[in-house]
């Protein structure tokens, strides 16, 4: 079949914007203990098999190509059937999600984007040369798609939604009576999800020989909070992790969630046990200017979790997500100590996490 010039640059327009408003993401699980990995096709697959499996996370790409890639830097095998591998999470009961508000939400807002890209894809297809039976099965999978939607967002709305984490079951010995199980459904999966590294397994093993120890064998890191406008419309909240100078793990990010500022450094302290936790390593030391960060997890967090998240008060406890996920991160690591260090006194470390959380709440 030949096409003009004209045509084919229209087609290539098509498949442009069919292929971005459709493209899914494959997820790379590493098992680190077991020395192996798996491929999920989606988060909640990918998700369960992290949350089931100690000191293990995800990582998502593009292709699957580039998922399998990853896994075979490491010399790991590729455990076949992700799907079946999961399977016996079905069985589990879980409670209902709060917040099925925010996934009804997205389902929402992934039928705009749909309905917006099959709009685009008709209106180039229309002087793209296409015939009138391939427009008409256009309209047709549009309407299929979006009827699918609808179908999720209706069970969803009657239902609810069920949030298909699953915790990790490793204990430091300090907090070894803490259960998760109830908690689960409360953290957003967008908060919730560890974004690791971009660096290949060779990259992260040189990042590991370059990261500064104390006399117990922990990784010496700075964490800082920033927030623009903090407590007023237009909040804007970043943060910072600090390992050393041009060390790889650096890291500034946007602050998901509630833009305040203590969310910031609680964001900070998650970010840098994530980093260290994807070279293998199970023990930090983490230098903060937040003495609410370190007084929250070593006497208030206890206390608030025994009475359900609620204060002393009987309030709900602020940020309460955010030290859930703490929480939990804390929870996959051997050692987590926390040294108070005083801000903006010319502590290069503390200094320079606070340049990366500015950057961050520019992002």
């Amino acid at each position: 079949m030949h096409f003009s010039g004209y045509k084919y640059r229209n087609l290539l327009s098509i498949k442009r914007i069919f292929s971005c408003s459709f493209k899914m993401p494959f997820y790379a699980v590493i098992f680190k203990n077991k020395k192996t990995g798996a491929i999920a096709e989606n988060w909640e697959i990918a998700r369960g098999l992290r949350d089931a499996t100690p000191n293990s996370y995800a990582k998502k790409f593009d292709t699957k190509i580039e998922a399998e890639k990853y896994i075979k830097d490491f010399k790991f095998q590729i455990v076949q059937n992700a799907q079946s591998t999961n399977d016996h999470f079905k069985g589990i009961k879980r409670k209902k999600s709060e917040n099925s508000n925010f996934t009804i939400s997205s389902v929402k807002d992934h039928i705009k984007k749909i309905k917006m890209a099959f709009s685009d894809l008709l209106a180039v297809s229309s002087f793209a040369g296409l015939s009138v039976t391939c427009v008409d099965k256009l309209k047709i999978l549009n309407d299929e798609v979006v009827g699918k939607l609808h179908e999720i967002l209706n069970v969803n709305e009657t239902e609810s939604i069920d949030n298909l984490s699953l915790v990790t079951t490793t204990n430091t010995p300090s907090n070894k009576n803490l259960k998760f199980s109830d908690e689960k459904d409360m953290c957003s999966p967008y908060i919730d999800a560890i974004d690791s590294t971009d660096l290949l397994p060779s990259e992260l093993e040189s990042a590991k020989k370059s990261f500064t120890f104390n006399e117990k064998n922990e990784v010496v890191v700075y964490t800082d909070g920033a927030c623009s406008n903090n407590g007023f419309k237009g909040a804007s909240a970043g943060a910072g992790v600090w390992f050393g100078k041009s060390h790889p793990l650096n890291l500034a990010i946007k602050v998901p969630g509630t833009q305040t500022n203590n969310n910031a450094e609680i964001f900070s302290t998650i970010k840098a046990i994530e980093r260290v936790n994807s070279t293998g390593l199970t023990r930090i030391s983490i230098h903060t200017d937040s003495d609410f960060v370190i007084k929250s997890v070593n006497e208030w967090m206890p206390r608030w979790q025994a009475k359900g998240w609620k204060t002393s008060a009987g309030a709900e406890v602020k940020n309460k997500e955010m030290f859930m996920i703490l929480n939990k991160r804390i929870q996959s690591m051997d050692s987590v100590s926390w040294t108070y260090v005083p801000g903006h006194k010319g502590i290069t470390g503390n200094e320079e996490a606070d340049k990366l959380a500015r950057i961050g709440a520019k992002m």
